[in-house]
């Protein structure tokens, strides 16, 4: 669930249509496993990762935030808060992290879900980049790797 779901979200265009850059860490979110997290500033993003065609029929603005959050997974653009062992909150201490395609794949549908795009369409942009998504991770891969250099998280 994101923490700020009405605020805007501060982007940058890179090309005037659809690849954009945060130009601050704008989008904190949570996770049902308990998980809170955040996307880094600098992070580039193109919604959607998927074919065009499925990108202009599927996302709008309820699915646009989750896609964010989705390019940030992809891409190594992703902070956790470490939360203090005996307290609550947020806490001052954000890591950067990496996680797993199956992690990030499976983060947009809770987004999405969470985030008031219905299950069919919700399903429906997870299988699209369940199925067309590799390739957009495996091109992402010397970017994730220039974030940090830090084990995988699962």
């Amino acid at each position: 669930m994101f923490l700020a779901p009405n605020a805007r979200l501060l982007v940058s265009t890179l090309d005037g249509y659809s690849d954009f850059i945060l130009p601050a860490a704008a989008l904190p979110f949570r996770l049902q496993d308990g998980r809170l997290f955040r996307v880094r500033a600098g992070c580039p993003t193109d919604g959607l990762t998927s074919p065009k065609f499925i990108k202009l029929y599927l996302q709008d603005t309820n699915s646009f935030f989750p896609a964010v959050a989705h390019d940030a997974f992809y891409r190594g653009f992703i902070e956790q808060n470490v939360l203090p062992a005996c307290g609550s909150g947020i806490s001052p201490d954000w890591t950067r992290q990496q996680f797993t395609k199956d992690y990030a794949d499976a983060a947009l549908l809770e987004l999405c879900l969470s985030n008031g795009v219905s299950a069919v369409v919700s399903q429906m942009i997870f299988d699209a980049v369940q199925e067309f998504g590799l390739a957009a991770w495996n091109a992402d891969a010397p970017l994730r790797e220039a974030q940090f250099d830090l084990p995988r998280a699962s």
